[in-house]
């Protein structure tokens, strides 16, 4: 069987209504043969934005041996049999996108923060790249971001941006 992990977004959902599945596609067959719905991220009942915000799989990495997929702020690791292996999160890394393996380590992409992370399997976070640092290809898209966070800010997780009432969203969600 060629099968696709298939990721969706509900829009416009109540806080108790699934905001999303992640669903197994039979390429093959042309049937989905499998759908699971997402776990909701923590205070994902206190998003206002009704389009998408932190609803929704957001991020999916697959390797031989192991499926890490994420919500808004979380990440979900399995192996192929789907049984959990871990979860991790931290508090600079949110509105996750995208996931990629490197080793034994994942790279994440966190939109709401504007940062690059890179994780142990156990979450404890290697390195990061704030995108927002001035750089030779923030010079080449002109690009002259606020600097928003200091390093230590995004290193300690001072700010919590899993909760979306602990920072100003206005404040990151511009430029």
């Amino acid at each position: 069987m060629t099968a696709l992990l298939v990721s969706t977004v509900r829009r416009h959902t109540s806080a108790t209504d699934p905001s999303g599945y992640l669903y197994v596609v039979d390429l093959d067959r042309k049937r989905a043969v499998q759908r699971s719905r997402i776990i909701e991220p923590p205070y994902h009942e206190f998003d206002t934005n009704l389009r998408g915000g932190m609803r929704g799989c957001k991020g999916i990495a697959i390797r031989e041996d192991q499926v890490v997929i994420s919500n808004y702020s979380v990440i979900f690791r399995y192996d192929p049999e789907w049984n959990l292996l871990g979860t991790f999160a931290h508090p600079s890394c949110a509105g996750i996108h995208d996931i990629m393996f490197q080793g034994e380590t994942l790279w994440v992409t966190s939109a709401r923060t504007d940062i690059l992370m890179q994780f142990s399997f156990s979450g404890e976070l290697l390195q990061h790249y704030y995108l927002r640092e001035p750089s030779l290809a923030l010079e080449d898209l002109r690009w002259k971001p606020t600097l928003l966070l200091q390093p230590d800010q995004i290193l300690m997780g001072s700010i919590n941006f899993l909760d979306p009432r602990t920072y100003d969203f206005g404040e990151y969600d511009r430029e």
